[in-house]
């Protein structure tokens, strides 16, 4: 279970990282907005992370767990993936 969490985290943050490196090729980033962008990149995969380990769990309870978080935090991700798109430009 810890060798598959390993490879769906590396293959969230590998999404995540080209998404991001190919839509902010030329954006600026500013200092005092550090948090916010680690924020907005670590959070939502390591949702999409953690309910991926609860699916795949052994007690039947913590599976459910695990699907009722995987489409709120999947979404999540993809909303953060679309804000990195737009260069965080919300309006």
């Amino acid at each position: 279970m810890l060798r598959s969490s390993l490879y769906s985290a590396a293959v969230v943050y590998a999404i995540t990282a080209i998404v991001w490196a190919w839509s902010l090729w030329d954006h600026t980033f500013y200092a005092g907005d550090f948090w916010f962008y680690v924020a907005i990149f670590l959070v939502p995969g390591g949702l999409v992370i953690l309910s991926a380990s609860l699916l795949l769990a052994y007690p039947v309870w913590i599976r459910i767990l695990g699907a009722l978080l995987a489409l709120p935090s999947l979404g999540i991700w993809i909303l953060s993936l679309m804000l990195a798109h737009s260069e965080f430009r919300i309006h």
